[in-house]
């Protein structure tokens, strides 16, 4: 562990807490890493995890307390969320948990937040809650009959899917004149 001596002038000093090996007491002294490596320095899983593993994965296995870890790679994150990040408090957008103290998993559907893994509670930007009975999905079209409803919440999520008027096959919007196609010709 970190209190492994490296002998440096006839004198035993500690290694740096992240070298498993050293010829020194910095990080650039290390021979070996503990935990793993960035492409040239000794680093570990990041900032408020409590157990890195030594198997040089770099994915954290347990967070502090009173913090969640995300337990898959967000496809489209900005900045990237990696498995094994922790998070203060709550799970971060794309993710849900069962329990408080639970850790975070991955939505399936393209939701911003949902309430189980294809729940969605409400969609990513430039997607659209679908209607009955599939209105836990998001969807970045709306079906037949339906139009799309762009969120007016600063909040950057998408939309819904809203009915169109009942004798438009197609549209744009709620009324008659919204048709683009008529059901009966």
């Amino acid at each position: 562990d970190s209190t492994d001596p490296a002998n440096v002038g006839g004198t035993c000093q500690l290694c740096h807490n992240l070298c498993h090996d050293c010829t020194g007491p910095d990080v650039g002294d290390c021979t070996t890493c503990k935990y793993g490596s960035d492409g040239g320095n000794c680093t570990d899983c990041g900032s408020n995890c409590d157990v890195c593993p030594t198997d040089q994965s770099l994915i954290c296995t347990t967070c502090e307390s009173g913090y969640k870890r995300v337990t898959a790679d967000h496809p489209t994150a900005t900045p990237a969320i990696k498995n094994g990040d922790c998070f203060d408090t709550n799970c971060p957008d794309g993710y849900y948990n069962l329990t408080a103290t639970e850790d975070c998993y991955l939505c399936t559907s393209p939701c911003k937040h949902c309430s189980s893994s294809d729940d969605c509670t409400l969609c990513d930007p430039g997607n659209y809650m679908q209607p009955s009975p599939n209105n836990t999905t998001c969807d970045g079209n709306c079906p037949s009959g339906y139009y799309k409803e762009d969120s007016t919440d600063p909040a950057n999520i998408g939309g819904t899917c809203q009915l169109c008027h009942n004798l438009c096959q197609d549209c744009t919007g709620p009324d008659l004149g919204d048709c683009t196609s008529c059901k009966y010709g």
